[in-house]
């Protein structure tokens, strides 16, 4: 997609979500229109928002454009909000508390806590990101060097991205069905393209 379509498409998706009084989603695109213009987004490559690693998943609206925010990153959670306050955590910036929520992780009650977490499956986690400190409490005691490959790779990034899971009431695998490759596979093969998105594609092309 060459940069003149880039350009047209968020254009024309700010326009929908203006014309349907769609606050959130409208500030999204302006967000996407803004990194664009400045050079932050760059559309179409592996890394698509300057100075980030290509495994950080990025906020990617309608037709696959980052917003230059990331999935685990942004404003503070719920369970990030009451974990700062039980922690005693005084800052006011969010870098700053993200920051110091990633590093209790790594201390000896934080990996107890991811210990018992993964024991119990209490958790749960929206992105890849918020599974990494998991890793690392799993890893640190069989192959320590795995859970500082990782480490060295996150650390750069405590004060943007959140890499711990939320810790829910019941376990993750409740409710989990699993199905075989060949049913997986027959499954795929049964699936028809969206018409949606082959109108999308002809308009394109054209």
């Amino acid at each position: 997609m060459n940069d003149r379509i880039s350009d047209q498409y968020a254009f024309f998706q700010l326009a929908k979500a203006l014309k349907a009084g769609n606050v959130e989603r409208s500030d999204k695109w302006r967000d996407v229109l803004a990194c664009m213009a400045t050079g932050d987004l760059s559309i179409g490559s592996r890394t698509p928002v300057a100075g980030m690693p290509v495994w950080a998943m990025p906020e990617v609206e309608r037709g696959g454009f980052a917003t230059g925010a990331f999935a685990a990153g942004g404003e503070l959670r719920e369970h990030e909000r009451a974990l700062a306050q039980e922690m005693g955590i005084s800052f006011r910036d969010i870098p700053r508390i993200r920051s110091a929520l990633n590093a209790w992780h790594l201390s000896d009650d934080g990996l107890a806590h991811l210990g018992e977490l993964a024991l119990s499956g209490r958790f749960d986690a929206e992105t890849p990101e918020e599974t990494a400190l998991l890793c690392v409490a799993l890893l640190r005691e069989t192959a320590p060097l795995g859970a500082d490959i990782i480490l060295d790779e996150i650390t750069p990034y405590f004060d943007r991205l959140r890499f711990f899971p939320i810790v829910t009431a019941a376990p993750w695998y409740d409710g989990v069905h699993v199905r075989t490759v060949g049913q997986l596979r027959d499954a795929l093969r049964r699936a028809k393209p969206s018409r949606n998105v082959l109108q999308q594609n002809a308009t394109l092309t054209i």
